[in-house]
């Protein structure tokens, strides 16, 4: 371990342990809630999915937008992107 880590590198006083803190910190983050949710808007009518960050959560995501509009899910869809951050600001 790093001295940078365990000990100030002005006043020379020891550093309380990083690594349980953020730990911590992750282990209260529930996978369930991390997940995002994408607003599809279509024909006027609002649909909000929501989608894994992985190859299947796009493959289901891409079906779901199948069932949605009737249409094969491709990259030449007209898709624009609005993002809000988590605290809805």
């Amino acid at each position: 371990m790093d001295r940078d880590e365990v000990q100030c590198r002005f006043c020379l006083s020891a550093l309380p342990a990083w690594q349980p803190v953020l730990r911590g910190s992750l282990d209260k983050i529930s996978p369930i809630s991390a997940l995002p949710v994408v607003a599809v808007v279509f024909g006027g009518q609002e649909y909000r999915l929501t989608v894994q960050p992985t190859a299947e959560g796009l493959r289901r995501f891409g079906r779901q937008v199948e069932v949605i509009t009737g249409q094969p899910f491709s990259d030449a869809m007209d898709v624009r992107f609005f993002c809000k951050s988590p605290t809805g600001q």
